[in-house]
């Protein structure tokens, strides 16, 4: 009975049967050990990115606060706005100061031409006053000093005679 023609047709078919069990059972088995592996592949693909997910959060909350503190986000403050704003009130200043001193160059110019008029109208009036001293010893010139004064040119050769304003030499 080592042929197949000699084998009475059921075994055959038992045969068949049994060995397509065996290959259905080994594929279901193949089939659910494939479906382990893969159910696990998954759930490490899952718990890898729910990881990497939070890593992902966790680096978009830094990005935010280094944003926001240097003032690059929409929230309003953070040590860049600070930044700005001191650089602002710094430009404010400098301009202020260049203003003044703009100012005080200006007020200096003008001091010094009104102490340069001071001293022109002073060099003035200390002439004014010295015709003035000199007027007023004129005035208090008696005609007693006039006559000795002519007294005194007469002795020295001098003669002068009267004229309508005054006296003239001769």
């Amino acid at each position: 009975m080592s042929s197949v023609e000699e084998m009475p047709e059921y075994q055959l078919t038992t045969g068949i049967v049994k060995y397509f069990e065996d290959i259905r059972i080994n594929f279901d088995k193949y089939i659910k050990y494939q479906k382990t592996e893969i159910d696990g592949q998954v759930m490490d693909y899952k718990l890898k990115m729910k990881k990497e997910q939070l890593q992902i959060n966790y680096l978009i909350d830094d990005l935010y606060g280094v944003q926001s503190e240097r003032g690059l986000s929409n929230n309003i403050g953070g040590i860049a706005q600070h930044h700005r704003d001191i650089n602002l009130r710094r430009r404010q200043f400098e301009e202020r100061l260049e203003e003044l001193s703009r100012n005080y160059e200006e007020k200096e110019k003008i001091i010094r031409e009104l102490q340069d008029f001071e001293l022109h109208y002073r060099d003035k009036a200390e002439k004014a006053r010295e015709r003035k001293v000199k007027i007023q010893e004129a005035k208090t010139t008696t005609i007693e000093d006039l006559t000795k004064g002519i007294v005194n040119y007469n002795y020295l050769g001098f003669t002068f005679i009267k004229v309508s304003n005054g006296l003239r030499y001769v």
